[in-house]
This record gives structure tokens, sequence and C-alpha cells, in this order.
């Protein structure tokens, strides 16, 4: 019988557990920080900074980095590109309809669709070379 390669794989499901947790605890962050802040700009930016340093330390676990300089130099990389991306996205959004959960609920739902096929396909780049 012929195997399929699907888009669901360990991998792949390791990194949806993740990208949920962040999205569920950005969720809840972005809006405690807001409460107490007043700034969605600023509650965004340390939520932004939360939400990196949370789902760094996870998929240097789940991708095993360990010794890998290139895989390490990979994530850090696309990680700090899509928090700059996450944070402009919010803003555009929040501007638009001044509304904190929906401008962050779009921007992350819009983050973690581009990521899901952009990390796995970088990391099967780098694992061939």
């Amino acid at each position: 019988m012929m195997k399929m390669k699907l888009l669901v794989n360990d991998l792949n499901i390791k990194f949806l557990v993740i990208s949920f947790g962040s999205f569920a605890g950005s969720i809840l962050v972005i809006n405690i920080l807001n409460h107490f802040i007043q700034d969605p700009k600023i509650s965004s930016k340390l939520t932004i900074i939360l939400i990196f340093v949370y789902n760094f330390y996870f998929l240097k676990k789940v991708f095993k980095i360990k010794k890998n300089n290139k895989l390490f130099l990979l994530l850090l990389s696309l990680s700090v590109i899509f928090r700059f991306f996450e944070y402009w996205i919010f803003l555009s959004m929040f501007n638009l309809m001044n509304n904190i959960n929906i401008a962050w609920i779009t921007t992350i739902s819009l983050s973690f669709v581009i990521k899901y096929f952009l990390y796995p396909y970088s990391l099967s780049k780098l694992e061939k070379k």
C-alpha cells in the first residue's frame, strides 16, 4: 500500500500543541496586561515578548537543538521575525477595529497559519544540507 505524506505528523502535532498553548495563553495575558496597563501597544509588546520566550523554549526542546547551531539560528531568526510581523499586524488591525481581542486573535491566527507551513519546510530544507 502506498504511504501518503500527510501534513500531520509527530513533529507537526507537537508544533500544534505548543501553538495552541501559546495562542490561548497570549489571549489571557494580553487581556490581563491591558486591564492593568490600559495601553494596547505596551500590552501587546509585553505579550509578544512572553510568547517569544514560551515558544522558543518549547520549540528548542521539541526540535532537539542541543548542538545544532544552524537549527538554533534558524529558529531564533524565524521567531524574532514573526514577533515583529505579529506586532505590526496587531497594530494595523487594532487601528482598524479598535477591539483588542479580535485584533489579537486575527493576528495570532494569521501568524500561526504561515508558521505551520514555514517551520516544517525550513526544517526539512536544513536537514537536507
